[in-house]
Parts: C-alpha cells; structure tokens; sequence
C-alpha cells in the first residue's frame, strides 16, 4: 500500500503536470491584427489539443456584435438553452427537461418539442393551444419566418449533437395554396447541427455548425462559406462586418473567416496559453490562463 506521504507526492506532481502548459496546441507565435483586446494564435486548435479540450470548461463564451457597424467582442457567461418564444398556452410534454419553442402564425402557432437525444417534434396548433396537427419528428434549432416568396413560409433548422452524432437539415413549413393547410417539407441537409444563423440577406442566411459556416438561399442553395472545426466547443454569435469578414464568437475562442478564405483564430490578449487544473470534490475542471485567472 502507498504512505499518506507517498500519496500526497503523487498528488502534488499531478497537481504540477496539470498547471504547466502542454506544448501540444501550444500557440506562443500570437499576432494582434484582430479586434481590440484580441490576439491572434499561431496554430488552429485541434479536437486533441489540450488547450481545446480545456477550453470547454470554460464558463464564459466570446459575443461578436456590430455597434453602427463597428465589431464588438465581449465575455458574457455561459447560459443553458432557452426556448425561442413560449407558447401561450400549456404544451403536452414526455420529458420534464423537454425544451418547447413556438413562432405564430397567421392561424396559430408552429411549435416544436426539443427533447434532446430522445428526439423532438414539430407541430401546428390553433390559437387557444387544443388543436394540433403533426409536421415533423425533429429537434428543431430555430426558426427563420418570411422566406421566400411566400410570406408566411418558415425556413426551419433542425439538429442534434450528442456524443459523437452530430446531425443537422433544413425544411420549410408553409400553407397548401388550395386548402391552407400548414405542410412540412425538408429542403437540405447540413454537415452538422446548426448552433446560431443570422440572417445574410432577404434571400439567404449564414448558419453555424460544428465544421464552420454554412450559406442556404431562397433558391435551395447550400453551399459551405468556410471550414473549421468548432465542434465540442459552446457557439454564441456571429456577424458579418461591412468588409465581408465572418466572426464567429464560442467558448475561450473568437474564430474569423475572411473572403479571400483565410481562417484566424483568436484569444483574449495576455491569455495566449492556458490549462485545466483539476478541483476538489465533483466540480468539473478549472480553465486557466497563464498568468490570469477565468
């Protein structure tokens, strides 16, 4: 058996090995050509790397917003997923954690059950919340109204992450011209779950998956704007500056992609190394800077 003395030996060594950095993802080569309070790191952080793996514990994510058309980069916590619009009324739900989202329509309300892993639902319901029509079997990731010509055509995306699935498709539900009944119809499907969109134009918008950034139009064209893997980390926002640049803003990094296709990943200055020490009791891991603290 191993002495007390023997065993908090161990544990101080591990302890160190924890707090140094890994040369593995190491970024020491950093630029700052990025937003203010940004640097930008030498090498793209693989799914293998240290740092990445220890920035998904890292309770904050990067927000990219344009002020009157200048970008703004904040740190804002990390908060777990919230419905879209809630329903007016009460949902039937299979699962205490089932996540129900809704958008109105003309006649009613389009509302979807997210229940994760387990699935999801898609569904029509009249104004008071008896009613309802079954559209589709998927977890629904947003909702995108006025697309197209029709104006009441909702683009939908819908998706899932879970362990190593991650799956993502594009549907429309609009009114059947002759007897103005919601019908579902899938339109694409995408390279992974669709996290965050924007709006690109009235015709088209930019969606966030897990292998970069994706564009679908009003004409059914999808087509890949960039690819990076963001998979396993949490994405918050994105924006397109006047310039064409994509900022795409997730845990611990801001990623961006130019229109000559160029990709930079970015982290905040004075932050260009960090590393996980693991807490006492259950808590999950600590996400580090080298000299500051998260």
């Amino acid at each position: 058996m191993i002495s007390r003395v023997r065993y908090a030996e161990c544990l101080v060594v591990v302890g160190v090995l924890l707090v140094l950095p890994h040369q593995r993802g190491r970024n020491v080569e950093a630029r700052s050509d990025g937003p203010p309070g940004w640097v930008e790191i030498a090498t793209a952080p693989g799914p293998g790397y240290d740092e990445r793996v220890c920035a998904r514990y890292t309770p904050w994510t990067a927000i990219a917003e344009l002020d009157g058309g200048e970008l703004k980069v904040s740190e804002r916590p990390i908060v777990p997923r919230k419905p879209l619009v809630k329903p007016p009324f009460p949902v039937a739900t299979r699962l205490s954690r089932t996540v129900v989202s809704a958008l109105r329509l003309p006649d009613g309300w389009l509302v979807s059950r997210d229940d994760g892993e387990w699935g999801g639902t898609l569904s029509w319901f009249d104004t008071t919340g008896t009613q309802e029509v079954p559209l589709g079997r998927m977890n629904v990731r947003g909702f995108v109204p006025e697309w197209g010509s029709q104006s009441d055509a909702v683009l939908v995306l819908e998706g899932l992450a879970h362990l190593n699935l991650s799956e993502g498709s594009l549907a429309v539900v609009r009114r059947e011209p002759v007897t103005y009944r919601w019908q579902y119809a899938p339109l694409a499907r995408l390279p992974g779950e669709p996290d965050i969109y924007i709006r690109e134009t009235p015709d088209s918008i930019l969606i966030v998956h897990d292998k970069g950034v994706a564009r679908f139009t009003t004409a059914g064209e999808l087509s890949q704007v960039f690819t990076a893997n963001l998979g396993g980390l949490e994405q918050s926002s994105i924006v397109k500056t006047s310039d064409g640049d994509i900022y795409v803003g997730m845990q611990r990094y801001l990623v961006r992609a130019r229109p000559d296709g160029r990709v930079s990943w970015y982290v905040p200055a004075g932050c260009e190394r960090f590393t996980a020490i693991e807490p006492r009791g259950w808590r999950d891991p600590d996400c580090v800077c080298q000299g500051r603290v998260r």
